[in-house]
């Protein structure tokens, strides 16, 4: 705070002064004033102007580049050089201009040291705009092999400490620059060190001093940035990545603090070299880094994570006789702009990914991603057959209701699509929706990321974690394979169901929670109760609103309708023209099997629009050859038989109950009475 009201003093005084230049030329101009008062007046307006420019905080290296081109314009000269003393006090270039703002190499980079050691030496400027008719300074052989008309240079002192030097010179003639531009000169490289000795103390605040990388506050400051810059242009999703060093702590116990912190150097040195320009690396805490990833979506933030665990892999550390080596896990959260709600949340749940890739076993990686609503990218459901008529009339009349609904069917059939359809068509649609597949998630580790944490609650719980439903909170929750769930969290979903309050691990009192949930499964969970993995109370409340999702051989009829707006959508992301399917193709299609459904359907056109070629797709591009028409009688009528004799032993073995039969098929009441009447079966 205090720095920012001394900028805003320093701003206001610099614009008053202007002001008072400004009123005095117009004064001035009244009473005709001389060419070399004006000239003075433009000279030190520039001054203002260019003292302002170089004291806005900016990147170190911009602030070099900035101060040389400055000195450039102020003094006409024709070319221009920074020296900085490094750390072992030798003198270093850090910038070489030329008037047009290029970059200088070769020979271009020769200067006069003559003049720079007697800078040096006497630690004060020397000016000469016309070298040759300057009677007090002898030619040096560097000035005339460069054929140098005017060199100047100038010390850039900070409290009496010599921080380096500007340079600059010229081959062709200029004016004589006399006392007053010298001392303008003199004021400029003065106002030079303070803005670097500014930057260089900014630099310090901002950075690790160990590791190089970004501190903790610099990120938060950061994140709360690029948040307000992703909701002000409303199209930027962020990634934030945390990475932990595996096993540090029994490393740096072994081998001792100065060898942990050779490693975490390296680390960070590594880091700063994959990561983006963009992207905000930084020192978490510890040995725990992160980096912030502007405009990123999960594919760029794993590949980054699988480039760092395997370059840090291949890192190795000499400990006596021994070697080395180190591994690390890696939490991701993505959050598009209009999920995004504070700073906290993205931590939260990067760290919280981190815990699940260490609860693994360590050298993995786990994300979580909030994704945009639907509406933004992904299909509607396609089709007209009637089973997806039916769902979509189920969609309908649950959506607008607070009711946990239960979504059945086969892998790849679109449950996860559906549940999208459910939450955008809700009244919670611009609210919270976070997605949790508790089949990838370790048994040990589900229960935390479901109800969370309280500090302390066990080993490694060293601050508070929300868990999903918190985060939920006001919105949705969409459990994916809810059939994988351990028994010891059935009741604690039930009490969330019924209750609407959560336990936090090693929490003291419930917390209210106020969720919508979505369910859904490939398992036939009438069995799962049956055989006693799941708890009957709990099914009984998901089933009281349900949709079974057929699967793809079950609707032929929509095949050419998913194909085409698939082959449109492939031709867009791959760039190519295929205009359709040849005859084959289509009928090759529509007698498959389908064991993956949709979402193989979706993957056999993805690879033929990039292998295929021509303007229509062949059966052979899908994989799917076309079967001779004896040979698909033959299938047929294998299917048929083997389908009819299923539906009679299933309708047996549940004394002809249509309902729980076609549960256990994973198939509509509807279509379940159609097939009866297809293969002519007589109750008995």
């Amino acid at each position: 705070m205090k720095k920012k009201k001394k900028d805003e003093q320093v701003d206001k005084y610099l614009d008053k002064f202007v002001e008072q230049i400004k009123h005095f030329e117009k004064e001035t101009e009244l009473e005709k004033p001389s060419a070399k008062l004006l000239v003075e007046i433009r000279y030190l307006y520039s001054l203002l102007e260019i003292t302002r420019s170089i004291n806005i905080p900016r990147d170190f290296s911009q602030l070099l580049e900035l101060i040389v081109d400055a000195a450039i314009d102020l003094t006409k000269a024709e070319r221009g050089f920074l020296m900085l003393f490094g750390k072992d006090g030798t003198l270093e270039f850090r910038v070489t201009r030329n008037i047009d703002k290029e970059t200088l190499e070769g020979e271009e980079f020769e200067i006069s040291r003559t003049v720079v050691n007697q800078v040096l030496a006497i630690g004060k400027s020397l000016f000469l705009s016309d070298i040759y008719k300057d009677q007090k300074f002898k030619v040096s052989e560097s000035i005339e092999a460069l054929g140098l008309r005017m060199v100047m240079c100038v010390p850039l002192k900070a409290r009496d400490r010599l921080l380096g030097l500007i340079y600059v010179d010229s081959r062709s003639e200029t004016e004589s620059f006399r006392q007053f531009e010298e001392k303008l000169f003199e004021a400029f490289a003065a106002q030079a060190s303070v803005a670097l000795e500014n930057s260089h103390l900014y630099d310090s605040s901002v950075h690790d001093a160990l590791t190089g990388l970004y501190n903790y506050g610099y990120l938060r400051t950061r994140i709360e940035e690029e948040i307000n810059r992703a909701h002000r242009y409303r199209k930027d999703s962020l990634a934030f990545i945390m990475l932990d060093l595996d096993n540090f702590k029994k490393i740096n116990d072994s081998h001792g603090h100065l060898f942990g912190n050779s490693v975490l150097v390296k680390v960070a040195d590594l880091i700063k070299n994959n990561v983006r320009k963009s992207d905000i690396p930084a020192r978490y805490g510890g040995d725990e880094f992160a980096i912030l990833m502007p405009n990123a979506d999960v594919q760029h933030a794993q590949a980054l994570a699988r480039r760092l665990q395997k370059e840090m892999a291949s890192l190795k550390f000499s400990v006596g006789k021994k070697t080395l080596s180190i591994t690390s896990s890696i939490g991701i959260s993505i959050f598009p702009f209009d999920k995004i709600t504070d700073s906290e949340n993205i931590i939260i749940e990067a760290d919280h990914a981190l815990f699940i890739a260490k609860g693994k076993g360590g050298n993995q990686v786990a994300a979580f991603g909030v994704r945009r609503d639907e509406e933004k990218h992904g299909p509607e459901l396609i089709g007209k057959s009637t089973a997806m008529s039916e769902v979509r009339k189920l969609i309908s009349k649950f959506a607008g209701t607070n009711a946990t609904v239960l979504i059945i069917g086969e892998t790849g059939t679109g449950k996860e699509l559906i549940t999208h359809l459910l939450q955008k068509q809700s009244t919670r649609a611009d609210k919270p929706f976070v997605v949790v597949n508790c089949g990838s998630i370790p048994a040990s580790l589900l229960e935390r990321e479901l109800f969370g944490y309280e500090k302390g609650a066990f080993t490694g719980a060293y601050r508070q974690h929300k868990g999903k439903f918190e985060v939920a909170h006001g919105g949705t929750i969409f459990l994916d394979e809810i059939g994988d769930l351990p028994l010891q969290l059935q009741a604690k979903l039930l009490r969330a169901i019924d209750q609407k309050e959560i336990d936090r691990i090693g929490g003291k009192s419930p917390v209210k929670v106020d969720v919508r949930m979505i369910v859904a499964t490939n398992k036939n969970i009438e069995k799962e109760v049956t055989a006693g993995n799941f708890r009957k109370d709990l099914y009984y409340h998901l089933s009281i609103a349900s949709i079974i999702v057929p699967p793809l051989r079950e609707r032929s009829d929509d095949i050419e309708d998913l194909s085409t707006y698939y082959l449109k959508e492939m031709n867009k992301r791959y760039h190519r023209k295929f205009v359709g399917f040849t005859k084959g193709a289509m009928e090759a299609m529509r007698h498959h099997l389908w064991p993956g459904n949709v979402r193989e359907l979706v993957h056999r056109i993805e690879r033929a629009v990039i292998m295929g070629m021509g303007g229509y797709l062949r059966e052979n591009d899908l994989g799917l050859a076309l079967l001779e028409l004896e040979g698909m009688n033959l299938l047929k009528q294998s299917r048929d038989k083997a389908e009819r004799d299923t539906i009679i032993q299933v309708l047996n073995r549940n004394q002809w109950n249509i309902a729980h039969s076609s549960q256990e098929l994973g198939i509509s009441r509807k279509t379940l009475r159609d097939l009866i009447k297809k293969h002519k079966i007589i109750k008995p």
